[in-house]
């Protein structure tokens, strides 16, 4: 009777971990200048139309905001140009897909619609499917203010916002071109050496 009760055990424990979510880790990027791009504050940074903050082990970092409009203001430069990083999905409560915008200071930038899928039973928010979405912009003013906004359901969820400057083209070539230096230093002075794969994967980068 022991061994059925532990090999029962052991089963059942087997089978919840198989259905488990995992969770979407994205660290913020370095020089990130949105403010609470993870949602992990509530009521920090982001002003608009929000349904909710969620906990939810299938979204990245486990945790989104459900939004139909918010924005918040962003410090930028004049001039430079910025990476804009985000995750969307569709909330099933109204449709497999949504279509919705990225407006920078009254100006859209992009309207993207996430991927169309079945839902495959569970929880509303479990069933939830995540897009990884990419843009870059060139700033206009000193702040931009940083704006999504639902175009065709009610709400949407929103999580792994960030901003980061883009470098400036020399700084680029410097770093690439001191790669180059100390990576063949070596076969200049004279000595046959192989080139580190660290610094093979620098220059390639």
């Amino acid at each position: 009777m022991k061994t059925t009760i532990a090999t029962l055990f052991v089963s059942a424990v087997a089978l919840i971990s198989s259905n488990a979510l995992a969770t979407i880790y994205v660290p913020s990027p370095p020089g990130n200048i949105v403010q609470n791009g993870t949602f992990q504050t509530y009521g920090v940074g982001w002003v608009g139309n929000m349904q909710a903050y969620v906990h939810n082990p299938n979204a990245p970092n486990g945790v989104f905001g459900l939004i139909t409009d918010i924005y918040q203001n962003i410090p930028t430069t004049t001039g430079q140009q910025y990476f804009l990083d985000f995750y969307a999905a569709a909330d099933v409560l109204f449709g497999s897909t949504v279509a919705f915008s990225v407006v920078l200071s009254h100006q859209t930038l992009n309207t993207y619609t996430t991927s169309p899928f079945t839902p495959p039973g569970g929880t509303r928010y479990d069933q939830m499917q995540w897009d990884e979405f990419t843009s870059s912009f060139t700033a206009s003013a000193s702040t931009t203010r940083l704006e999504f906004s639902d175009l065709n359901t009610y709400d949407f969820g929103l999580a792994a916002v960030s901003v980061v400057p883009i470098p400036e083209p020399k700084s680029t070539l410097f770093i690439l071109v001191a790669a180059i230096v100390l990576a063949c230093g070596p076969r200049w002075r004279g000595q046959e050496q192989p080139i580190p794969r660290e610094a093979v994967r620098k220059v390639s980068e």
